[in-house]
């Protein structure tokens, strides 16, 4: 039925009143015309490309039910245009294409950077199967041109080689056509009788042709061998012979093809052209003149009726001189008869004319120029000039400028740009860059002038105008040649010319935007960014006001029909708030609060919302004013506050690739992981959170410190608010382009600290905000820590960086935090990682320290230590006798760690690598000794890393033991204590979370670090060359960090041994091999040390002698009694010691009293069973010592 009547809407109704379809509705009306068989496919495609509003909604209806995920592009575009027959009406294909490109884009992404990428390139394989395939073609497109004029089309980026050549071979081998119509295509004897004689006309023009080209060149060798001279033979004759010889005697053939013109106006254009233009310039009379003007007219004709582009620019130059008239000089009637004729050829040949509008418009813009000679668009000393100039030539005709600015004139003029909407496409591309051409040489060339030249920028609008209903194909490149064009009027440094191009953009803005566009296309967006352009390039801030206020008419006049254009407006928003004038920078900001109040749901139904987060950015980053700064952070809380309703008002078809475009000015190289993330995410939630917690982030980073701190409390607020909420995908994008960022300082040097501000002392920002983020980081991990597990390794890595600091504020607070987290979350560590947490200390040990230390002393010192004298350790410390002992300790043999810790952390430059990166040459021990050979001495310039490396090497010592011993609310508290080898009451959660193999991976560490400092301290001579080479004043040593090291490794392997938990026990027998003969090893290293040597080092030693004293007292009566004959004889050395210092009395006197109850020498007279335990005699002789 539908196929018997005419295709509108009276079609529908009949098919409703028979029930063959069930309701009006553009889905059931599109259901029916897609699975109806039998159905006119050609009235389908009539009906469907209608423009009414109810045909365009069912068209859309009728590709929205089509599929075309995951398929080839051709073989999408082969499926749809089997639905129906496309129709010739160019407005109608317009609208096919739009829709098929719409619906390909939201089912593949990621094929295209955007619709109009799969809309111009749709355009481009249907022109090419036109090419390809239609008899009337004579000239096919090559692989090379389509190639070609498929540039940039993909964001102005190529599409890759392979596919375009893939779809020029398929098309070229396979048509697209309807499969009803493939039989009468494919047999040549069915084609029409009028094609068929047209194939055969064709054919004989092409011989023809052919046949003359061959002629020439016989008549041009004979020419140039002088044949005609000698045998008396003119060419003609040569050439009548030879065709007669040929056996064509006698047969003549009679022109039937046009094309048969073209070969013989290529022969005789020349002398044409000679002829006409030498007759042309001396003619006068009117007849002669049109006579001379015909031939031209024809010639021009031909020219562009077979593409003859040198005949026709030959012709049309010509012309165009003639044809220029100007104020100052002779105009003659035959001027203004040429100027007649190029602007009648602009009319009836416009579309073919190419380049050749150039003439046209130059002679267009010299009539517009005439009608004012002395108007006030030219300069004063012009207007003398050329009023001079005509009274001395007495040329100037009054009669002839009469006719040239007469009323028909000025119709003539205006019917060529009323009527260039029925121009080509390529047609109007050439008019346009004319027009563009010849503007500026108006502009330019009156600048200067009190009210400069702008007719030509005055018809470009007109002409935008008329053709903004052109397919968006042709419009688009119209606007690649338009939109530069505005860009650089609307910079003029001559305020009245961009103002003037500022309004009539906006103007031009406020009728391009009446027309509809699609999702995912983006022709708003490229006509707004003239816009975009002014406010970052132009320098009159006057301008940038007037841009921002065009902005705002727009958005309050057409904010219901912006889509696209959301993007560059708020990306000309940016640009704003860049600017160096707070006055621009305030008008951008209350733009932007104006849109969050009116226009947010417009703005997040199409996508931009990222957009607008991201135009506070460079708000945050240049504001000068911190009142500003401070209204930036309430704008980004209400835009999470109000993420729950713009979620539901989008129902999820926001752009997802949008949600991470704000991650581009991610530090140190995350942004592109976050955006290469978070184009893939499809968490609904995520796409709007992103921008927000971007945004928070660069307060964070960029403004003062109050600003900041808030930006920071908000930024953990949300994420603990919304942490359940994200997926965790969406949880790595955020830890990559937003938590971890905003630690990036700690691995970056002075001068890529990007972010800091330089007039801000970064010791500010690392002290306050730095530290504020670590806190707040480790809440979010342990409140979140099941989420956020697969993140852990990101937060030690922080840790790390935080504890390689020579800032020691920072370095300490990184290792609380470090605890913190460690004993925050144990309870949900598992094995993995456990192990991922040991590694991080093994290579914090590693990493901090000092290998430079030991060199080839002998190799590259040869004179030392020899060839120095260094006063025995005796003598210095007999000379400080009259100090304290704590006096002594700290100047005689001078520790590196403890002596240089507050005095390096203070003058040390901040413009070196806040994370040390010194030479990795890991030290290696042969049973025991340390191999020197080959080890280059250090430079000078290596000292201060040196040292710094003990500091650092020492704190993370520390830091282990504190989080193996002690909460880290006691860790303060308790810190003395554990310097001093005191154990006290540990609190055992983190150690009895551990397993054996993780707890001697950790006293490992100590085990090394002790092995290492133990070798420097014995080698005498190592120091002593150092000494000589300038690296401290005094002899230096590593006796802190001797001692810290055994004590924490005696400590924990202590524990171990008493330990009753099964993996423990297993495992006794190894701790106790790696304990026992280490501890004696100690009692005999401290009763071998000379006296005046163990005078000078007891205050270091003595904690160490006194843990094991008491650990070997408290152990229980098995273990004691197995352990006490390898201990007891260097135990009670000890005794001989001159000067025994009171705490070690105590300890040994435990000890003793230890000894005699398990040897049964001791009894209590009450009772074994009233005895005080031995734990209680020994914190009782500990706290006596205490209070001595």
């Amino acid at each position: 039925m539908l196929n018997l009547v005419p295709p509108n809407v009276q079609g529908i109704q009949l098919l409703l009143d028979n029930k063959s379809i069930a309701s009006r509705t553009s889905n059931e009306i599109a259901t029916f015309l897609l699975n109806t068989e039998g159905l006119d496919k050609i009235m389908i495609g009539e009906f469907l490309g209608e423009p009414a509003e109810e045909n365009v909604a069912i068209m859309h209806a009728f590709v929205d039910h089509q599929d075309f995920a995951s398929v080839p592009f051709v073989t999408a575009l082969r499926n749809f245009l089997q639905r129906f027959r496309l129709p010739g009406e160019a407005q109608k294909i317009d609208r096919y294409m739009l829709k098929f490109a719409e619906r390909f884009v939201l089912q593949n992404p990621g094929k295209f950077s955007s619709a109009d990428t799969a809309y111009v390139l749709a355009y481009s394989v249907i022109m090419l199967n036109t090419d390809q395939h239609n008899a009337q073609v004579k000239k096919r497109m090559t692989k090379a041109d389509f190639l070609k004029n498929n540039r940039g089309i993909d964001g102005e980026q190529d599409l890759p080689v392979d596919l375009m050549e893939g779809i020029y071979d398929e098309i070229r081998t396979n048509e697209i056509v309807l499969k009803d119509e493939q039989p009468a295509v494919s047999e040549p004897d069915k084609l029409p009788t009028s094609v068929r004689f047209e194939k055969a006309s064709e054919s004989m023009a092409i011989k023809t042709e052919e046949r003359l080209k061959a002629s020439n060149q016989r008549r041009a060798q004979l020419g140039s061998t002088g044949s005609l001279a000698n045998g008396g033979t003119s060419a003609s004759n040569e050439e009548d012979v030879s065709f007669n010889q040929s056996g064509n005697s006698g047969v003549f053939y009679s022109a039937t093809h046009h094309e048969h013109l073209k070969s013989m106006f290529e022969i005789v254009w020349m002398s044409v052209f000679t002829a006409l233009s030498s007759y042309l310039q001396d003619a006068e009379d009117a007849d002669s003149v049109a006579l001379a003007l015909e031939g031209f007219k024809h010639a021009i004709t031909l020219a562009c009726m077979f593409d003859l582009d040198l005949e026709r620019k030959a012709f049309m130059s010509t012309l165009g001189k003639f044809a220029q008239i100007s104020v100052g000089s002779e105009i003659r009637p035959k001027n203004l008869e040429a100027v007649k004729v190029l602007l009648e050829m602009s009319r009836v040949l416009g579309a073919r004319l190419g380049d050749g509008w150039m003439e046209i418009v130059l002679c267009i813009s010299n009539l517009e120029k005439l009608q004012s000679p002395d108007g006030s668009d030219r300069s004063s000393m012009d207007k003398k000039r050329d009023s001079v100039a005509a009274k001395k030539e007495n040329k100037y005709s009054e009669e002839a400028v009469a006719l040239a600015t007469s009323q028909s004139m000025t119709l003539l003029v205006d019917k060529i740009f009323t009527s260039s909407v029925r121009l080509s496409g390529p047609a109007i591309v050439g008019f346009v860059k004319a027009l563009c051409v010849v503007s500026w040489d108006e502009i330019t060339s009156s600048e200067t002038s009190t009210h400069p030249r702008m007719y030509c920028l005055q018809r470009l609008v007109e002409i935008s105008y008329y053709n903004m209903n052109r397919i968006r194909v042709e419009w688009s490149q119209l606007w690649s040649i338009l939109g530069p064009h505005f860009n650089k009027v609307a910079t003029h440094s001559n305020s009245q010319i961009s103002f003037f191009a500022l309004d009539k953009l906006r103007q031009l803005a406020m009728k391009f935007l009446e027309l509809e566009e699609l999702p995912n296309f983006k022709f708003q967006r490229d006509f707004l960014r003239p816009f975009e352009y002014v406010l970052g390039a132009s320098r009159d801030f006057k301008m940038k006001e007037m841009a921002l206020m065009c902005l705002q008419q727009l958005v309050q006049g057409k904010s219901k029909a912006l889509k696209s254009g959301w993007k560059t407006l708020f990306g000309s928003l940016e640009k704003a708030s860049k600017d160096e004038n707070e006055q621009v920078v305030t008008l951008a900001f209350d733009l932007v609060k104006m849109l969050f109040k009116s226009h947010f749901e417009s703005v997040s139904v199409n996508g931009a919302f990222p957009d607008y987060v991201n135009c506070l950015h460079p708000a945050v980053d240049s504001l000068q004013s911190v009142e500003l700064m401070k209204q930036t952070v309430p704008v980004i809380v209400n835009l999470q506050k109000s993420i729950s309703k713009i979620s539901s008002v989008t129902d999820g078809k926001a752009e997802v690739a949008n949600a991470s475009n704000g991650a581009h000015k991610s530090a140190n190289g995350h942004d592109e992981t976050a955006v290469t993330a978070a184009s893939t995410t499809d968490d609904p939630n995520f796409r709007y959170m992103f921008p927000i917690l971007f945004g928070f982030y660069e307060v964070t980073m960029t403004c003062e410190l109050e600003v900041r701190a808030r930006g920071l409390t908000y930024l953990f607020d949300v994420l603990k608010s919304q942490a359940r909420e994200l997926s965790r995908d969406s949880w790595e994008v955020i830890a990559k382009g937003v938590l971890f960022p905003i630690f990036d300082d700690l691995k970056l040097s002075r001068q890529e600290h990007r972010k800091i501000d330089e007039r801000e002392d970064l010791t500010v920002w690392l002290s306050t905000t730095l530290v504020q983020a670590l806190r707040l980081l480790v809440d979010l991990f342990t409140n979140q820590f099941e989420i956020l597990q697969f993140a852990c390794e990101g937060v030690l890595e922080i840790m790390m960086a935080c504890m390689s600091q020579e800032n020691e504020t920072l370095a300490r607070i990184g290792s609380t935090c470090l605890h913190q987290f460690i004993e925050n979350n144990l309870d949900k560590f598992d094995s993995a990682l456990w192990d991922r947490i040991c590694k991080t200390f093994v290579n914090l040990f590693a990493s901090t320290s000092p290998n430079l230390l030991f060199f080839d002393y002998h190799a590259q010192i040869p004179d030392a230590p020899g060839g120095v004298f260094a006063p025995p350790e005796g003598d210095e410390a007999d000379q400080l006798e009259q100090q304290t002992r704590d006096e002594e300790a700290e100047d005689e043999d001078r520790d590196v760690g403890a002596e240089n810790m507050n005095r390096h952390m203070s003058a040390t430059s901040l413009n070196q690598s806040s994370s040390p990166n010194f030479p990795s040459d890991a030290l290696v021990f042969v049973d025991g000794v340390p191999q020197l050979t080959g080890r280059a001495k250090p430079d000078k310039s290596e000292f201060q890393g040196i040292i710094l490396k003990c500091v650092l090497h020492l704190l993370v010592v520390q830091t282990l033991h504190e989080i193996l011993t002690t909460s880290v609310s006691k860790s303060s508290s308790n810190l003395t204590a554990a310097e001093n080898g005191v154990t006290g009451s540990m609190d055992e959660r983190i150690y009895r979370s551990m397993s054996v193999k993780h707890l001697l991976l950790l006293v490992g560490c100590f085990e090394r670090s002790y092995r290492f400092a133990e070798a420097f301290n014995k080698d005498t001579e190592l120091r002593l060359a150092l000494f000589k080479m300038g690296f401290m004043k005094q002899l230096p040593n590593l006796l802190k960090q001797e001692c810290a090291s055994i004590s924490a490794y005696i400590s924990i392997l202590f524990k171990m041994v008493v330990d009753e938990q099964q993996d423990r026990v297993e495992s006794r027998l190894e701790i106790a091999g790696k304990l026992i003969p280490l501890c004696h090893q100690v009692l005999c290293n401290f009763n071998a040390m000379e006296p005046g040597i163990k005078n000078r080092n007891l205050n270091a030693w003595k904690p160490v002698i006194i843990l094991i004293l008491n650990a070997l007292t408290e152990l229980d009566d098995k273990l004691f009694q197995q352990y006490l004959p390898v201990l007891f004889e260097e135990a009670m050395s000890i005794l001989l010691q001159p000067a025994l210092d009171l705490e070690v009395r105590i300890a040994l006197h435990a000890f003793v009293i230890r000894v005699g109850f398990s040897c049964g020498i001791v009894r209590d007279p009450v009772g074994a069973e009233d005895a005080a335990p031995v734990s209680v005699l020994v914190s009782a002789s500990t706290n006596e010592a205490a209070s001595v």
